[in-house]
């Protein structure tokens, strides 16, 4: 099955306050306004993460992060870096808030909306192609107070080496804490092994595997949860030759992610429940995030198997987030699907629904287009297709 799809959903402010430095920075045109901006949303940002600590203390916070941004002036980088960046910041931003609201401490708080309207603007900037160089960049993630980028894991094997756990949101997690595995550091690989998450659908929201990495890759790897299973964070990911079991919403966050050759397994939800198997949290036009499948299949798993299903796909395909909410916003989008609950005459009559014709209209969701991964993939000797 191939589709692409941009929607609105919930994604922690780990890594977004560093990148507010950038924000601010592409507003200004000469060195001298760059590098008073940088320092004054310093402040600000500061200022708001001591606010947030008071509250709750965030995931991946990090000084050395925002101090680290002040030396941008001088690095190089390319359009799609630093608005995949932006689209991190304003993903980690909302994660946080709602971890706030999810502890009983989300007042409305300035210095927040003021963040997220100076991401807006620099956002707006680079739709304008404004204020960017040519280049690269990545930034060090904290993982018991060490700073680990391009680091690699290798198991035996799906279901021969397992990182597990039980962490959910109603034994005192909030939705981006619970995860069984997180990672942020940049160019993590993993392959040849599983992230479970055992909590079962009870405990609703329990994430198996969390990823704020940029340019990170997973390989023949599976995925084990119910609700919220795979947590795509921020920046761009690649999957190949993966499995995924869930329930609700078990492709979530607010990434770049593309999935290439994956097996999704529908499991059986409780007697409340529907499957829903995405859920994208883009809520800014100008991000260019969104989860693309492609060559992949949809299957009922071992707990429905023996049902008669006649097609695990609704024939409308899609359904409504919160009312009318985005429904003429957001991008849903189809091409080239097959089988059982393929057929698109009964989709969704969304303004923002669309079945693409020909490979041209799908380019912009391939490796390439979506993940800039024709310039980073091959070193992983991963396999790939570059097209649809």
């Amino acid at each position: 099955m191939s589709s692409f799809i941009t929607t609105k959903m919930s994604i922690s402010l780990p890594t977004f306050l560093h990148l507010l430095l950038l924000a601010m920075a592409l507003t200004t045109t000469s060195c001298t306004d760059q590098l008073a901006a940088v320092q004054s949303v310093r402040a600000a940002a500061l200022q708001a993460r001591n606010w947030a600590r008071a509250s709750i203390a965030p995931n991946g916070l990090d000084e050395s992060r925002l101090a680290s941004l002040l030396h941008l002036a001088s690095d190089n980088y390319t359009t799609d870096d630093a608005r995949t960046w932006l689209s991190s910041s304003l993903a980690c931003r909302r994660t946080c808030l709602e971890g706030l609201e999810e502890k009983g401490r989300a007042q409305t708080h300035a210095r927040a909306h003021n963040l997220t309207v100076l991401l807006g603007e620099s956002l707006n900037l680079h739709a304008r192609g404004r204020g960017f160089r040519k280049g690269r960049f990545s930034w060090h993630s904290q993982n018991n107070q060490r700073s680990m980028n391009n680091t690699m894991f290798v198991g035996d094997g799906i279901d021969r080496t397992i990182v597990t756990g039980h962490r959910n949101v109603p034994d005192g997690s909030t939705t981006s804490s619970p995860a069984t595995f997180g990672v942020s550091g940049d160019g993590f690989w993993a392959r040849d092994m599983t992230f479970e998450n055992t909590a079962g659908p009870q405990k609703h929201e329990a994430v198996a595997l969390r990823v704020s990495s940029d340019l990170s890759m997973f390989y023949r790897c599976s995925f084990k949860d119910y609700q919220d299973t795979l947590f795509t964070l921020s920046l761009r990911q690649f999957y190949r030759d993966c499995q995924i079991y869930g329930t609700i919403d078990f492709i979530v966050g607010d990434a770049a992610a593309v999935f290439q050759n994956f097996d999704i397994f529908v499991r059986r939800p409780m007697h409340d429940q529907s499957n829903m198997v995405t859920a994208q949290g883009r809520d800014n036009p100008n991000e260019n995030t969104g989860i693309s499948i492609e060559g992949s299949r949809i299957r009922p798993a071992a707990d429905l198997a023996a049902t008669d299903l006649d097609g695990i796909i609704h024939p409308e395909g899609w359904i409504e987030w919160d009312g009318n909410f985005a429904l003429s916003t957001l991008y849903y989008a189809e091409y080239l699907n097959a089988g059982l609950g393929a057929a698109t005459a009964n989709r969704v009559k969304w303004p923002g629904f669309h079945v693409l014709n020909n490979p041209q209209q799908a380019a912009p969701f391939t490796v390439t287009g979506f993940i800039q991964g024709d310039s980073w993939i091959p070193a992983t000797g991963v396999p790939f297709w570059l097209g649809i």
